[in-house]
C-alpha cells in the first residue's frame, strides 16, 4: 500500500482474546500493510504498569481505535464493575480519536456456545447498545469479513491507494481434477469473501489427493528467514474427520503454466470482474502442454464453480 500522509498514525486494537484470538491475528496482518504503529496486547510485552494502566494509555494515545466486540464482556475492572475493553473505549472516547465499531453479527454469524459470556451477558447488551448509540455500527460474521470492512474504512481515513487486497491466513479452497493427455490435473482456487482471489495449476502425481475431495484450504506461511517469500500448503478433512496437509503447493507446478497462473492472480488479487478474467483465459498459452484448450476449459469451470460455492 502506498501511503500520501507522511506522519504515521497509531491505531488501537481493542477487543476480547479468547473469542476473537483468529479475528485479531487477522487484523493484525492487515494493519501491518499500512504504514501504521499498531498497538495492543499483543505488542504490550512486558511493563512495569499494571495491565489496565497500559491498556488506558496505549487507548488514549492512540489516533485511530478500533473495537470488535463479540459475545464476551472480558475481564472486569474490579473498581469500576466494567471491563478491559470499555474502559479502553472510554479513554479513547473522551481523547476524541477515530474511533471504528464492529460488532459481531448475533443473526448470521456462528460462534461456539462455549465463547459466549452467558454470566455477563447483561452488561454486554449495555456496552453494546452505548456503541450503537455513539457510533455507526458495523457487523461482521468472521474474520474475512472483518478485514474487508476495516481495510475499507483505513483507506479512506488513511487517505491511502490500495494496489492488491488484503489476504487471510486461511482460506477456503475447491478442488477440480481434469485430465490432459492421460494425465490427471488439478485446479485449486482459493476463494475469499465470496470471490476467488487466487489460483493454482498442479500435476495430481504430485500430490495424491483422493477422488472425493472437492474442497478444502489453502494456507498462507511466512518463510521466517525472509518475510517477503510465503509458502502456501492445502490442507483438506478425510473421512475420518482429520486435516490431511500438502506442504507446498508450488512443487506441484508445471513450468509451462507459471506464467498464465501469475497473470491470472495478478488479476483476482486486485478485485478484477471474474467476466474479465475469464475472458482472457482463451489466450493463455500454455507451451509443452498436451490437450491445451482442454486446460484452458478446465481453469475457465473451475473459476467458475468456485464462484458459486462462495
Amino acid at each position: 500500500m502506498e501511503a500520501i500522509n507522511a506522519k504515521r498514525k497509531k491505531v488501537f486494537l481493542s477487543s476480547t482474546f479468547l473469542d476473537l484470538q483468529s479475528h485479531r491475528k487477522e487484523v493484525w496482518n492487515l494493519l501491518k500493510g499500512f504504514d501504521v504503529d499498531i498497538i495492543g496486547m499483543e505488542a504490550f510485552g512486558a511493563r512495569t504498569a499494571k495491565p489496565l494502566e497500559t491498556c488506558i494509555k496505549e487507548a488514549t494515545e492512540a489516533d485511530i481505535y478500533i473495537g470488535i466486540v463479540s459475545m464476551r464482556y472480558g475481564s472486569i475492572d474490579p473498581n469500576t464493575g466494567k471491563s478491559f475493553t470499555q474502559l479502553e473505549y472510554e479513554a479513547a472516547l473522551a481523547s476524541k480519536r477515530d474511533i471504528l465499531i464492529y460488532l459481531f453479527d448475533r443473526h448470521s454469524g456462528l460462534i461456539h456456545p462455549y465463547l459466549i459470556d452467558f454470566e455477563n451477558i447483561e452488561k454486554l447488551n449495555q456496552f453494546v447498545a452505548v456503541l450503537m448509540k455513539n457510533h455507526t455500527t458495523d457487523s461482521f460474521t468472521n474474520p474475512g469479513d472483518l478485514c474487508d470492512k476495516i481495510n475499507e474504512k483505513l483507506l479512506t481515513i488513511l487517505d491511502v491507494k490500495q494496489k492488491t487486497r488484503f489476504r487471510l491466513t486461511e482460506i477456503n479452497c475447491s478442488v477440480r481434477k481434469i485430465i490432459l493427455g492421460g494425465e490427471k490435473w488439478i485446479i485449486f482456487v482459493g476463494s475469499q469473501s465470496g470471490k476467488p482471489i487466487e489460483l493454482y495449476i498442479a500435476q495430481d502425481k504430485n500430490f495424491y489427493i483422493p477422488d472425493y475431495v472437492k474442497s478444502g484450504w489453502v494456507i498462507k506461511h511466512a518463510d521466517t528467514s525472509n518475510n517477503d517469500k510465503y509458502r502456501y500448503d492445502f490442507e483438506f478433512e478425510d473421512d475420518y474427520g482429520y486435516r490431511v496437509t500438502h506442504r507446498g503447493l508450488s512443487r506441484g507446478f508445471h513450468k509451462a503454466t507459471v506464467k498464465a497462473t501469475k497473470i491470472l492472480n495478478s488479476l483476482l488479487i486486485t478485485d478484477a470482474p471474474i467476466e474479465t478474467v475469464l475472458r482472457i483465459i482463451p489466450g493463455l498459452e500454455f507451451t509443452g502442454i498436451r490437450n491445451k484448450e482442454a486446460l484452458r476449459m478446465g481453469i475457465i469451470e473451475a473459476l467458475k464453480e468456485s464462484e458459486i460455492k462462495a
